[in-house]
């Protein structure tokens, strides 16, 4: 049996990569930016902010107003 261990980077890449997935196809700005972070389980804004901006180089907001 294998067993994987998911470090709290990797947990917070696979919430990252759900709140850009959402932030995509959310066109009509239903959610907020706080909203789809928190859909996406993150607990704060802050930690929200921070994981999106170290994995993709860039913050919710500045990807929403790209798209």
């Amino acid at each position: 049996m294998s067993w994987v261990i998911l470090t709290s980077h990797t947990v917070n890449w696979f919430r990252v990569k759900k709140s850009h997935h959402l932030l995509e196809n959310d066109k009509s700005h239903k959610l907020s930016i706080e909203g789809i972070g928190q859909e996406s389980g993150f607990k704060s804004r802050s930690a929200f902010y921070a994981a999106f901006k170290n994995n993709l180089g860039y913050s919710p907001g500045e990807f929403r107003k790209r798209n």
